[in-house]
């Protein structure tokens, strides 16, 4: 994803390194010492425009944040001992999945262009298919903090569970966009997600049979 407050894309590797790569030269350089201690799944991996704090999730439903300079985990409670990750992903009371875990493998971000302060979470679950929300939407009071790991179904994306997902917004205009596999097809293809229903608007095929491994849209 690109750090659009700084116009540099990061990569979130498999071994849980985090990378700055050059756009021009494909060079990577990764970022701090240490890798994010992370199970070999399916990610969803964003920028916070906000607080410029990654947001990473995963299918078994792990949620944290790393810290775009250092690379490290940001504490979610600082007052106890050790480096302690945000709450587990789970469906919020009262929500049609109420209880059961969310099984996330794609994250993105909001741009408010009239307060630089607000953003909604949006992600993908990809084994039900369905777009949710990680905490509560922007506006609705009282607000709820991806932090706590609470999400909300939005609707579904009409396309059945999908794979090797990558989901981004448009920082300029709010578009969202899904490059993802459905069951029983390796393609990548392209989709439109609509943010207020959750329908995914198929656009393309992207290649062969090759997957996409991730997607960013530039600034």
């Amino acid at each position: 994803d690109f750090r659009v407050s700084h116009g540099v894309l990061f990569v979130l590797g498999a071994s849980g390194r985090l990378y700055t790569l050059n756009t021009a030269t494909a060079q990577a350089s990764p970022v701090g010492e240490l890798p994010l201690t992370l199970p070999a799944i399916e990610t969803g991996f964003d920028f916070n425009p906000t607080v410029d704090r990654m947001r990473v999730a995963l299918a078994d439903g792990t949620n944290l944040r790393a810290h775009p300079v250092s690379g490290a985990q940001v504490d979610f409670d600082p007052k106890v001992d050790g480096v302690q990750r945000d709450g587990a992903l789970v469906y919020a009371p009262g929500d049609a999945h109420a209880g059961w875990p969310a099984l996330i493998n794609g994250v993105a971000y909001t741009y408010n262009q009239k307060d630089a302060k607000l953003t909604t979470n949006f992600a993908i679950d990809g084994a039900r298919g369905t777009l949710v929300t990680m905490g509560s939407r922007e506006g609705v009071e009282p607000a709820v903090s991806p932090n706590g790991g609470q999400v909300f179904s939005v609707g579904s994306l009409k396309t059945g569970p999908v794979t090797a997902v990558s989901f981004d917004i448009s920082d300029v205009n709010n578009r969202a966009y899904l490059a993802a596999s459905r069951a029983g097809d390796s393609r990548t293809h392209l989709y439109r997600v609509n943010l207020d229903t959750g329908e995914a608007n198929w656009l393309s095929s992207i290649g062969k049979q090759e997957q996409i491994l991730g997607m960013a849209i530039a600034p």
